[in-house]
């Protein structure tokens, strides 16, 4: 007996895992869908991370998420898990969120050569 398997929709993202650097930006998602899906950023994660939303609608059709990660400025990384959910609550892909701590800079060693004095002599 043979089976054949329907798929009904399908969501495809191409990079499944953006990082970001702690100053913030934007990270663009591209993929591929035939179904209506919402996009999910944990409670705890709205306050750092949104998404604009720019979908549109057709058959299968190629689209870009865009997600605006705000300034990071504790001194730990911070991660979120995206889910993309199909109409019957089905998580169909996930998007991991890497945001990168506030580092303080160390300045540079520098040298004052106003206070070094070279000497030299000739002897014979």
């Amino acid at each position: 007996m043979r089976s054949i398997n329907f798929v009904e929709g399908v969501i495809v993202v191409t990079t499944k895992s953006y990082t970001v650097g702690y100053n913030g930006g934007t990270v663009t998602v591209d993929l591929s869908t035939n179904i209506d899906y919402t996009v999910e950023i944990p409670e705890a994660d709205k306050s750092w991370i949104s998404v604009a939303d720019t979908r549109t609608r057709a058959a299968m059709r190629d689209e870009t998420l865009t997600f605006t990660v705000a300034s990071n400025s504790a001194l730990t990384v911070r991660y979120s898990t995206i889910r993309l959910v199909d109409n019957l609550g089905i998580t169909s892909e996930t998007i991991l969120i890497t945001h990168k701590p506030f580092m303080l800079q160390r300045p540079e060693p520098s040298i004052n050569l106003s206070i070094l004095r070279i000497r030299t002599s000739s002897r014979n």
